[in-house]
């Protein structure tokens, strides 16, 4: 038994309900589901929210099981939802993403994991943490993008493709039609209360997944992405560069000696974290 592991309850429901939990489904659309890790806590004690966006391979326990220890020193609920592959187009990879795709709105199916879930187990899920890495990291931007009064603070790790504040261009490459197809305008100020981490591996430079955009045939696929940069390092400096100039108040990180994997990443993505939980709600540290 490793150190963060509580002691279980003898009941059988609640066996199930501290440290890892099994997946769940989501009762608002029961094709996608979320596990947590959960920190013992006294009846009536809300835990601040840690949601973790799974990268394209969709291993979204792996996530929980690295941030457990930091969550239960921290007193952190965690949330990972999976949004399996194939969904609304057989062998599909990308849709969860762009946050709206083949019917589904996926930042949505997010909210709906929380609402449902936050009593039962305890966390306070108003505004939560939320981080991504890869594929996760371009559902974490889209996020911040459409939902900034959600979020108390975003760790954003090295994004394949990024959506650009660029008025011109339509979603999933630009904001142009952001207030049309999700009901709600671009809220650039509620952004600028939310703290930001952009952070990639300095040695992030393959281009075998990227180049040419690479799912150029697929039918998600816009024009535009490359606009960002060639490479994942690249990108993810042009997003700290422009959420900056837009005054969201944003550090970038660049971690020598690491490419692209998560597991280097992960010291100065819970130091962000720390930071974070230590600076009073409301406000950025």
């Amino acid at each position: 038994m490793t150190s963060f592991e509580p002691v279980r309850p003898r009941d059988p429901q609640a066996f199930y309900e501290v440290g890892t939990t099994p997946f769940f489904a989501c009762a608002a659309d029961p094709r996608f589901s979320y596990t947590l890790y959960l920190p013992e806590r006294d009846p009536g004690e809300r835990l601040p929210l840690l949601v973790i966006a799974h990268d394209t391979l969709r291993t979204p326990e792996r996530y929980r099981d690295v941030f457990a220890e930091w969550a239960n020193t921290r007193r952190v609920a965690v949330l990972a939802p999976l949004f399996p592959a194939g969904h609304g187009l057989a062998w599909d990879l990308h849709a969860y993403k762009l946050v709206d795709a083949f019917g589904v709105r996926y930042d949505q199916v997010l909210l709906a994991m929380i609402a449902e879930s936050a009593d039962r187990f305890g966390f306070d899920g108003s505004r939560f943490f939320l981080f991504g890495f890869s594929g996760g990291a371009q559902f974490t931007e889209r996020f911040l993008l459409l939902h900034p009064d959600r979020l108390r603070a975003c760790s954003i790790a090295a994004p394949g493709a990024i959506t650009l504040l660029d008025p011109e261009s339509a979603w999933w490459v630009g904001v142009q039609d952001v207030e049309e197809r999700f009901g709600r305008p671009l809220d650039v100020d509620a952004m600028r209360r939310v703290a930001v981490q952009t952070i990639v591996g300095l040695d992030d430079v393959e281009t075998w997944e990227l180049e040419g955009d690479a799912f150029v045939d697929h039918p998600l696929w816009m024009p535009g992405a490359a606009r960002a940069g060639r490479t994942r390092l690249d990108r993810a400096r042009t997003l700290s560069a422009m959420l900056r100039e837009a005054g969201v108040p944003t550090e970038h990180v660049e971690v020598p000696g690491v490419a692209h994997l998560p597991h280097g990443l992960f010291p100065e993505i819970m130091a962000f974290l720390d930071r974070q939980l230590a600076a009073r709600p409301g406000s950025v540290a």
